[in-house]
């Protein structure tokens, strides 16, 4: 439900801002599918950090970690930095297919524009807040 919620309102905003400066409504469900892919991502890679550190998982994780995002010697290249542009497009689409598709985009403008007042201008907070909080925790536990 809390998601749910999150979703409507990250559409929502986005259509309503586009709509507001004179802009094509539409595009709100690109932006809508990035910003989720970016969360979907980021919850990913707290998983992965949690995961490293349970200590009966901890080693095996950490080994799949660092050699999925290790260093390649020859060149000094971060792989993490070449895996990331096809992991956002996978996520990306998947999303696109799923609740980010027209059809959902619909559905989901249409419940924030039920939304009260009151509803609508705490939107960003419901959406910004658990993506800060969620970075938040992946930061820390990677210092860790």
């Amino acid at each position: 439900m809390i998601m749910k919620r999150i979703i409507e309102s990250l559409y929502g905003m986005q259509y309503e801002e586009l709509i507001q400066n004179g802009k094509d409504g539409n595009k709100a469900r690109v932006n809508g599918n990035l910003f989720l892919a970016a969360y979907a991502i980021v919850i990913l890679f707290l998983i992965a950090v949690v995961c490293t550190h349970i200590s009966h998982h901890h080693e095996a994780t950490k080994r799949v970690v660092n050699n999925v995002f290790g260093i390649v010697s020859t060149t000094e290249i971060e792989i993490g930095e070449i895996l990331l542009l096809p992991l956002l497009l996978a996520v990306y689409f998947i999303i696109s297919l799923t609740i980010g598709s027209q059809r959902s985009f619909q559905r989901h403008i249409d419940a924030y524009t039920h939304y009260s007042d009151r509803d609508q201008r705490s939107a960003f907070q419901r959406v910004l807040l658990p993506f800060m909080a969620i970075l938040g925790l992946l930061l820390l536990l990677s210092w860790l």
